[in-house]
């Protein structure tokens, strides 16, 4: 293991936790949870740089385009509607 560095007792933290906002924070815990404790709206920030919702923290790290609702559109069946 050459040119790496991996602290006595570290951990590895699953990038998608930071979404979360509470524990568990490593992956093998996060697999473990119920599929509905999975679930994670991601915060995310429009392209004229208004935030939603308007008090996160954390970002996902690219503007986002609006997208027009189309009622004609559904989601596939046993998914929820995105949350943003």
């Amino acid at each position: 293991m050459r040119h790496k560095i991996i602290p006595t007792n570290g951990q590895w933290m699953d990038p998608n936790a930071l979404y979360r906002n509470k524990g568990p924070f490593d992956s093998k815990s996060l697999k473990a949870l119920p599929r509905a404790a999975k679930k994670t709206p991601i915060a995310v920030v429009f392209e004229d740089g208004e935030k939603s919702p308007l008090n996160a923290k954390i970002v996902w790290p690219y503007r986002c385009k609006r997208q027009i609702e189309n009622k004609s559109v559904s989601q596939p069946e046993g998914e929820d509607e995105p949350q943003y």
